[in-house]
């Protein structure tokens, strides 16, 4: 009973004493628990004052400024309308995302209905990232929750946090484990969210957990959450001119792209200039020569003939680089020579390139003072010696803050994370998909960047062809697309079936 005042004090319900004077009572007459319903009481007023304080610690949210093109790229999703939103890397999407959930909730809140936003993301170093983005601009007015899964689990399970938040942070993964999650007090249903945001939304293909979500979501028969995506490349297939492929992406009634306020966009999104260098392969006459040697006789003979014909040859002596790798110093000395303070992201195939090139080029004396660094992905890599996501965050600081200039990277520097604007893109004999080409353009946000291509062969430089051709092909299906009307859009996606078998 003595502790009946600790707890009545936090209570906000005048009639919510009798619960508490219930609770109390369960412990007498023996008083086994007092200590223990005592010291709970305690708990509850001392973390009561303590999130007071914390709170009133919180400063407050940044306004959300958007630009023209800005302001063209939110008005379907502020309709209501499920839309893809599919915008070049650097023009502020995820600005663009929290006015659009700050206006979603507020619209909800003021028809008398409770609104809550789950933002998808497809790595774990983005949800950290977004989550810190849409605390700046939502702080104090709603609560932002990020859930990787790498917390520890508390007893209440994951569903709980989430349910207790406005916006939740997470990866699709999580999102699905626990819509199929068997402890009902654990669950989730699409019913508890208003609205879904797709991040990075062109991976929403294949056995991706983003299209799993969507198939999950189609078969649903109760009221469905408003759908956006966000991208800034959509794929568009091996065919023709199709509309659906390029809807395939997500099951949404319009793409929105900017189209009014195109110079708008050209002032604070800069594309960088994207051009190609070819170099041909050493001629390997003397292997082949060691080969047919080794086919005859001990293979000592052979690795002689070789080691003799490397020695001999004044263009594997020295330094033994590379004319692909003369022409990246060539490269970099010209550029940092101009700019000293430059930014350079070199997009290379595979983590050990990455670790191996970023160690060359600091000890080639290529960089001087300017450092190098690399980063790969921390998922793919992080079992095996890899790198960690406080190491991944720390080379991406030293990057934005100028200790690194020049960041060696795989796939994973592509999209998504918070590195700053650099003004040249080096792909070193690496080319990808044509979502690849847009996503590294696009981290040449820099006034005046440029994009190059060193190859060692035409198929790499054919599939960098392809890849430009494929997106003038997304532009040309984007612009088909935006000519038909809602109604029709509606007609194109309505068999769903359809639809989600081109995922």
């Amino acid at each position: 009973m003595r502790s009946l005042p600790y707890v009545i004090s936090l209570n906000s319900e005048p009639a919510a004493w009798y619960f508490d004077f219930l609770n109390a009572c369960l412990s007498d007459p023996s008083n086994i628990f007092y200590n223990e319903f005592k010291n709970f009481g305690l708990r509850i007023a001392s973390n009561y004052f303590a999130a007071k304080i914390y709170y009133q610690e919180i400063c407050d949210p940044e306004k959300i400024h958007l630009y023209l093109f800005q302001e063209e790229l939110v008005l379907n999703a502020e309709k209501g309308i499920n839309t893809i939103i599919c915008s070049p890397t650097g023009s502020g999407k995820t600005v663009v995302a929290a006015h659009i959930i700050l206006n979603h909730l507020s619209m909800m809140k003021k028809n008398g209905e409770i609104g809550r936003v789950a933002m998808l993301v497809p790595t774990v170093p983005l949800v950290e990232q977004q989550s810190t983005i849409l605390n700046t601009y939502l702080r104090k007015i709603y609560w932002v929750e990020g859930m990787s899964g790498s917390e520890p689990l508390s007893r209440d399970g994951r569903a709980s946090y989430i349910l207790a938040s406005d916006i939740v942070v997470l990866t699709p993964q999580i999102f699905i484990n626990l819509i199929r999650n068997i402890r009902k007090d654990d669950r989730l249903f699409f019913t508890d969210f208003s609205m879904l945001i797709f991040d990075e939304c062109h991976h929403c293909d294949g056995d991706h957990p983003y299209s799993v979500l969507m198939r999950m979501l189609h078969d649903f028969q109760g009221p469905k959450p408003q759908i956006i995506g966000l991208t800034a490349s959509i794929p568009v297939g091996s065919g023709g001119l199709n509309p659906e492929a390029a809807l395939n992406v997500l099951s949404a009634h319009c793409i929105t792209t900017v189209r009014k306020c195109k110079d708008d966009l050209k002032l604070h999104v800069t594309p960088p200039f994207d051009g190609k260098n070819n170099f041909l392969k050493y001629h390997f006459e003397a292997y082949h020569s060691a080969l047919c040697l080794n086919d005859l006789l001990p293979d000592a003979y052979a690795y002689k003939y070789l080691l003799k014909n490397l020695e001999d040859d004044s263009s594997f002596g020295g330094d033994n680089e590379k004319d692909i790798l003369k022409k990246l110093h060539a490269i970099l000395k010209e550029k940092y020579s101009e700019e000293p303070d430059s930014r350079t992201i070199i997009f290379v195939a595979t983590r050990l390139l990455a670790e191996e090139l970023a160690d060359h080029l600091n000890c080639s004396g290529v960089l001087k003072k300017r450092f190098g660094a690399f980063l790969y992905d921390v998922e793919q890599y992080s079992a095996v010696n890899g790198q960690s996501s406080s190491e991944q965050r720390r080379m991406i600081k030293y990057f934005n803050d100028g200790q690194i200039k020049v960041l060696v990277a795989t796939s994973v520097a592509e999209e998504g994370l918070d590195i700053s604007a650099c003004n040249l893109i080096i792909k070193y004999n690496n080319t990808g998909s044509e979502m690849s080409l847009i996503q590294r353009r696009g981290r040449g946000r820099a006034k005046n960047s440029r994009s190059v291509l060193l190859v060692l062969n035409e198929s790499v430089e054919e599939k960098e062809l392809e890849n430009i051709q494929k997106e003038l092909l997304m532009h040309r299906c984007l612009e088909h697309i935006q000519t038909k009307t809602e109604e029709q859009m509606r007609k194109l996606v309505g068999n769903s079936d359809e639809v989600l078998s081109l995922c």
